[in-house]
């Protein structure tokens, strides 16, 4: 689990500073939302959001 979310931050780092500002971490999550919104109506459903999840 850790390593996860070390990696998660790592990825939202896109400057390497070592810390996630504002824009990054919206940005990173922007990137999810879309990954998740299978087809792409601008809303994610639970099967949607547990299928981007792995779950």
């Amino acid at each position: 689990m850790q390593d996860r979310k070390k990696a998660r931050f790592t990825e939202m780092d896109t400057d390497k500073s070592g810390k996630v500002s504002k824009a990054e971490f919206l940005t990173a999550g922007k990137a999810r939302f879309d990954a998740a919104d299978t087809d792409k109506d601008g809303r994610v459903t639970p099967w949607e959001f547990l299928a981007q999840r792995g779950g």
